[in-house]
């Protein structure tokens, strides 16, 4: 072709050449070497410092192995056996299959050799019939040769190609549709993985202890549980009413009747104290300060001398003795005066049963679930509850209600599907009214705490 480059030989060095089978030709004699483009100039290219003033053209063309590529086909049982082929020149060994019968099992085998003779490595394939497969690799050793063993029925037509790439190129890609099988050619990847948190910084991903990858799901209470999530938490809410009358509703709390709740910007709730003297347990106090920030601290008792608090609160829905010893009195988180009882944990309670909270400052709350049960089912009454959220600064609202009876269905549960939202600093009660004098009702519920 009139635009193919023209070949010429000035100097003084042998020249090597070879052709397009491989062949190599090798001259006896210092040949004198030059080449020329299509336009007639030449171009000359570094040899022994000579330098080039013209850029040179190099072929990447891939080279055919015929010793490992056939069309024959095989009858039942044959076997096709290809010539070790060196690759010593290139970068990878690509292969292609297909026939319209089946392979004997692991019947592609693609042997690597390191002396051209001995078989040190292999890979073996399954090939379905019908099914065209291509295979890449990067040499293994420096010769490669391809065994193939049909399966039990004659081929009618079997095509095998060798292919020998002087340039990487990805291996076989597939359709996001397509379902991936244990003969597709694959690469061994070591990686470690990264993802972006929310405010863009790359962080690795971590394994458990026995080599499984950590996940942390949102929605799992036990990730949760696990401090597995960041900037997550959760409340388990459980309360009690020993004696809930039919005039009027009352919250759920083991303080009984209408929970008083502390005005906003005020912190009443300034001290501890028990019924008997005796008490000088360590009591953790859960709540909110004048802020509505978290505020969880423990203070020792001093029987019926009140004990006064590191830091006043606003809220408190949760005292746990954890001390060595049961409570023998009444424990009360109260003003000083012991005007007001805010919490309070029964005798041998070891912890308050409030089915109250307030969600703290810098914190979104998410409902998971809500549930409430009769206690005391040789009794003859039902109870109608109420379940109630109160934003900061608005009124209480009826968010959800649910009837339990002694003589129907006694418990109730509602679980949350997509969780709710509560924000920040909004109240939670549960509050019920009963058929009759005496009704005892437990009522509970899940938040999972989320930091803004």
């Amino acid at each position: 072709m009139a635009n193919e480059p023209i070949v010429m030989f000035r100097g003084t060095q042998p020249v090597t050449l070879r052709d397009k089978d491989q062949d190599y030709i090798e001259s006896t004699n210092p040949l004198p070497v030059g080449i020329s483009g299509s336009n007639g100039l030449p171009v000359d290219v570094r040899v022994n410092g000579l330098e080039s003033e013209n850029e040179l053209a190099v072929n990447l063309r891939a080279h055919i192995c015929r010793d490992n590529t056939t069309t024959t086909p095989l009858t039942g049982g044959g076997v096709f056996t290809g010539d070790w082929q060196d690759t010593l020149d290139y970068g990878v060994v690509s292969i292609g299959v297909k026939s319209d019968a089946d392979s004997a099992t692991d019947g592609l085998e693609v042997q690597w050799s390191s002396d051209g003779s001995t078989v040190h490595d292999s890979d073996v394939f399954t090939i379905s019939a019908n099914a065209g497969k291509t295979f890449k690799f990067g040499p293994a050793r420096r010769y490669v040769k391809l065994v193939y063993t049909n399966g039990a029925g004659d081929q009618s037509t079997f095509s095998l190609e060798t292919r020998l790439l002087r340039v990487y190129t990805i291996p076989s890609t597939h359709r996001i549709s397509d379902s991936i099988v244990a003969e597709d050619d694959a690469q061994l990847v070591k990686s470690v993985l990264t993802g972006v948190d929310s405010t863009g910084v790359f962080k690795n991903t971590n394994v458990t202890v026995d080599g499984d990858l950590s996940i942390s799901d949102n929605s799992s209470g036990l990730a949760i549980a696990q401090g597995l999530v960041t900037g997550m938490s959760f409340v388990s809410k459980f309360g009690q009413n020993e004696s809930i009358g039919t005039g009027a509703f009352e919250d759920i709390w083991d303080g009984g009747g209408t929970y008083t709740w502390p005005a906003n910007s005020t912190a009443p709730i300034t001290h501890i104290y028990s019924t008997v003297g005796g008490d000088t347990q360590n009591i953790e106090i859960q709540g909110l300060d004048i802020t509505g920030a978290l505020v969880v601290q423990t203070i020792t008792l001093t029987g019926t001398t009140v004990s006064a608090l590191s830091t006043a609160l606003w809220r408190v829905f949760r005292m746990k003795n954890v001390g060595t010893t049961d409570n023998a009195g009444v424990i009360h988180a109260s003003d000083a005066g012991k005007a007001v009882s805010y919490a309070q944990i029964g005798v041998g309670n070891n912890q308050t049963l409030m089915a109250l909270y307030t969600i703290p400052l810098g914190y979104t709350g998410y409902l998971l679930m809500g549930g409430a049960s009769l206690v005391g089912l040789t009794r003859d009454y039902s109870i109608d509850g109420h379940f109630y959220m109160r934003p900061y600064g608005g009124v209480f609202q009826l968010k959800h209600t649910f009837g339990v009876s002694s003589d129907g269905t006694s418990t109730f549960q509602h679980e949350y599907k997509i969780p709710l939202p509560i924000s920040a600093l909004t109240d939670i009660r549960i509050s019920a009214i009963s058929s009759a004098g005496g009704g005892v009702l437990n009522s509970t519920f899940d938040i999972a705490l989320v930091e803004n």
